[in-house]
């Protein structure tokens, strides 16, 4: 079989030719959503220290981190959807009536 036969490699460069066309930012959303990010990056994000975004959770004011074996770890998506609702929170109070 001749290199300009092989099924797989045609096959192969079907399956690229079609990731690549689908773009960065498709790619990019389904990664934001399934990414674990630890204490330190939730910190760093969030502007809280450690002891304040365990405060939170206990309060329920804050997402609760998911275990990893011996460690914790928070969905990326539901840090950046309590942001996004701490800033909504922020602009319609501050809007006028």
């Amino acid at each position: 079989m001749t290199e300009n036969n092989n099924p797989l490699r045609a096959a192969c460069a079907q399956t690229y030719s079609a990731t690549a066309n689908a773009g960065p930012s498709s790619m990019a959303t389904d990664a934001t959503q399934r990414r674990i990010i630890r204490l330190p990056e939730v910190c760093r994000l969030i502007g809280l220290s450690r002891s304040v975004v365990y405060a939170r959770i206990k309060q329920k004011q804050f997402p609760a981190p998911i275990k990893l074996g011996y460690s914790s770890g928070w969905i990326e998506s539901e840090v950046q959807a309590w942001i996004d609702g701490r800033i909504d929170a922020t602009r319609n109070a501050a809007s006028p009536v």
